[in-house]
C-alpha cells in the first residue's frame, strides 16, 4: 500500500555543484506508476544511450502534423517513489529537493518551446512524471510529490541535507505525455541512470550525479517533443 507525503516547496540556499557524468543502465523495472496497460505497449531501446530504455508512442504521436497543434504544456507535480528503507536513508527533505529540482529543470527546458499552463485544453500536452529507485520492487513504496505553486521560480540553487546519498545504485524515471483534449496517452517512457563515478562506476556516488541525471532527462524530454513535432534542429542533451 502506498503512503503519500505532501511536502511544501522549500526555499533553496545557493550551492555550487561540480559536474560529473552519469550512464544509462541496461534495464529498468516497472514501478507501477504508469500502469500495466502502458508497460505492455512499451518497446525496448538497446542501441542509443541518449534515449530512454523503454518507450511507447501512439499513432498520433508519430504524426508530426498532429503534434504541431500543441503549443502549451501542463506539467503536473513530480513524484518521487521510494521504498521504505530508501526513504529513511535519503530523508524526506532530500527527496523533496530532488522532486523540486526535477520540476524546475523540466519546466525551464519546455518553456523554451511551449507556454506553460495550469489547465488542460486541446492544444495542451499534459506531462506526468515520477522519479523511482527500485532496488526491491516488492517492498512497500512511498510517494513524495512536489507542491507546485501557481508561479514557479526556476532556480539552479538547491541545498541537500547530507553530502551524498546513503543509498547506492540508481535513479530511474517514468513519464507520460497525455493529449489535453482527448486525455489519451501520446508517449510514455522509462529510463534508469547510474553514477559515473563510484565503486566500479556503477553507483550514484553523490548528489551531483542525481542532479546530472535530472538535467539529462529534462533536456531529453525537450528533444523528444521537438522530434515529434518534426523539428530539424532539435538539441540533444548536453549532459550525459
Amino acid at each position: 500500500m502506498m503512503r503519500f507525503f505532501s511536502l511544501f516547496l522549500t526555499l533553496a540556499l545557493t550551492v555550487f555543484l561540480a559536474a560529473c557524468s552519469t550512464q544509462r543502465a541496461n534495464t529498468v523495472e516497472d514501478s507501477g506508476f504508469l500502469g500495466a496497460d502502458l508497460y505492455k505497449k512499451m518497446e525496448s531501446n538497446t542501441n542509443d544511450d541518449t534515449r530512454a530504455l523503454r518507450v511507447y508512442k501512439s499513432a498520433n504521436a508519430k504524426n508530426p502534423a498532429y503534434m504541431k497543434r500543441f503549443t502549451k504544456v501542463m506539467l503536473n507535480p513530480i513524484a518521487v517513489y521510494l521504498q521504505d528503507d530508501q526513504l529513511k536513508d535519503v530523508g524526506q527533505k532530500n527527496a523533496q529537493v530532488i522532486a523540486n529540482q526535477f520540476y524546475d529543470k523540466v519546466n525551464a527546458e519546455l518553456s523554451k518551446d511551449y507556454t506553460m499552463v495550469n489547465t488542460k485544453g486541446p492544444d495542451v500536452l499534459v506531462i506526468t512524471a515520477a522519479i523511482t529507485n527500485l532496488e526491491n520492487a516488492n517492498s512497500t513504496m512511498n510517494a513524495i510529490s512536489t507542491v507546485v505553486p501557481l508561479a514557479v521560480v526556476t532556480t539552479s540553487a538547491y541545498t541537500y541535507f547530507s553530502d551524498e546519498p546513503s543509498y547506492q545504485g540508481q535513479v530511474a524515471v517514468e513519464a507520460k505525455v497525455v493529449d489535453g483534449g482527448t486525455n489519451k496517452v501520446l508517449v510514455a517512457a522509462q529510463d534508469r541512470r547510474l553514477g559515473g563515478k563510484g565503486v566500479g562506476e556503477k553507483t550514484l556516488s553523490s548528489w551531483h550525479d542525481v542532479e546530472n541525471a535530472l538535467t539529462f532527462w529534462a533536456q531529453a524530454t525537450r528533444r523528444s517533443l521537438c522530434e515529434l513535432r518534426g523539428g530539424t534542429t532539435c538539441i540533444a542533451p548536453t549532459i550525459q
